[in-house]
């Protein structure tokens, strides 16, 4: 009986022995919100391309605000002034328009991509890409408004 007893006293002990240890479970990390478009649109952007094609001549600044207002700053003559322009903008979902401050609404609506620091506007077969960039002074220092 001591035998039999002894006997199982040892299987318990090696079932017990042979259990793996519970591997400790990671921390819950609490989700990072992911920034909306229209929360990550808001800058200074300057034309790169369009159509993949350096704009020669051209310089085009634009600069959203995070109340929805734009200023758009052009020149297509490196020895004029800029034009300046600015309305409000508006987002649905990644198709973006806007109208003018004399009301008058942009000739397309955009539909919008994002990445980083790289900004692709798209309408009427045409691509527009803009970096993210600062508006100097010597565009928005000297320019007339339209």
């Amino acid at each position: 009986m001591k035998k039999m007893l002894a006997i199982l006293m040892l299987g318990a002990l090696l079932l017990g022995c042979n259990k793996q240890p519970e591997e400790p479970q990671p921390t819950p990390q609490p989700e990072t919100p992911v920034a909306t478009l229209e929360e990550r649109l808001p800058g200074d952007w300057e034309l790169v391309s369009i159509d993949g094609v350096s704009p020669a001549g051209l310089s085009v600044w634009i600069r959203f605000s995070d109340k929805k207002g734009f200023d758009l700053w052009q020149r297509s003559d490196p020895t004029a002034q800029f034009a300046h322009f600015w309305g409000t903008w508006t987002l649905d979902g990644d198709a973006m328009s806007g109208t003018y401050v004399d009301g008058t609404p942009w000739a397309a609506a955009y539909t919008v991509s994002l990445e980083d620091d790289r900004l692709e506007l798209a309408a009427g077969g045409e691509t527009s890409i803009f970096r993210r960039g600062t508006v100097g002074a010597d565009v928005t220092d000297h320019c007339y408004t339209q």
